[in-house]
């Protein structure tokens, strides 16, 4: 259950970084996993499938390639890697507390 949860929204978040969406991921994680999952505990692919969806969330946002990086470090005048260390640090801490809490339920 702890590398399964873990899976469930680090892989999301990972396709969120290099694919700079959030939307794409997610969608494609709950397809391809959670519809075997359901049949058996729905509770858990519930579960998993809110935890995919914000790590892919998560992973859009550290993605230098995602539309809304680009175009805010265009406004500010910065390069969208700058941005990304910026925000991936705070982040992470944000997955890292998020599955902390989920499994501590």
């Amino acid at each position: 259950a702890f590398l399964g949860t873990l899976a469930s929204g680090a892989f999301p978040m990972a396709l969120g970084v290099v694919s700079g969406s959030g939307m794409g991921p997610s969608v494609a994680f709950s397809w391809a996993v959670l519809p075997g999952l359901s049949a058996t505990n729905l509770p858990a692919a519930l579960d998993l499938g809110v935890f995919g969806a914000i790590g892919a969330s998560w992973g859009r946002t550290m993605s230098p390639v995602a539309a809304v990086v680009i175009y805010t470090g265009l406004l500010v005048g910065v390069k969208p890697g700058q941005i990304v260390k910026r925000t991936a640090p705070a982040l992470l801490a944000g997955f890292v507390a998020a599955f902390a809490v989920f499994l501590m339920r």
